[in-house]
């Protein structure tokens, strides 16, 4: 039975003024709170995707606020460029309970790429993540390919990473594991959620 009323809204999709590619889907050996945690996660970009979400020059990660509406955890930033992403952006949440995550990164010139990430449990240590990305700007083919490739690759230095974290189940007990002030803000307000 649906744990949430209604799926989560992607107002982008079948929005003409954005474009849809289809990043294959990746089945991890984990949970699907563990996968989903780790999607949210903004510590783990400059360490484990250097020079493509963030470089080790700029580890830090801002302290924003989180605000929980109805199904939804909500909180934005504004980021650094990075390889992937090299001009300014804002980073815009909305991580619909209990898998789901919808991203946008604003750029100041009105340009969107907005991403769905939903993780779907097919055993209790067994997830296939889908990742569904719009944009409202143009990329040739070149660039589309190049991107895709990327995604792929981010998913792939994340799977062996996710698939070895012990308990494999998330735990909602926030002693149980160790967290950090600042960084861990979304993981401690995922799992209080």
């Amino acid at each position: 039975d649906p744990v949430a009323p209604e799926p989560p809204a992607y107002p982008e999709h079948g929005d003409p003024a954005f474009r849809a590619v289809y990043v294959p889907p990746a089945t991890w050996r984990a949970s699907a709170a563990r996968a989903t945690e780790n999607s949210v996660d903004a510590a783990h970009f400059p360490w484990l995707h250097e020079n493509i979400l963030g470089t080790r020059d700029h580890p830090e990660v801002p302290e924003f606020p989180i605000e929980q509406v109805g199904d939804e955890l909500r909180y934005a930033w504004d980021d650094l460029p990075n390889p992937m992403h090299p001009v300014a952006h804002r980073r815009v949440y909305r991580l619909h309970r209990p898998f789901s995550i919808h991203q946008r990164k604003e750029r100041a010139d009105g340009e969107v790429e907005a991403v769905l990430i939903t993780a779907c449990p097919r055993a209790a240590e067994e997830t296939t993540v889908y990742l569904v990305i719009c944009r409202n700007f143009h990329l040739d083919e070149a660039e589309l390919e190049e991107r895709m490739a990327t995604d792929v690759l981010i998913l792939e230095q994340d799977r062996p990473i996710v698939e070895s974290q012990r308990p494999a189940q998330l735990p909602l007990d926030l002693a149980a594991e160790l967290h950090v002030r600042g960084p861990d803000a979304v993981a401690v307000a995922y799992r209080r959620f």
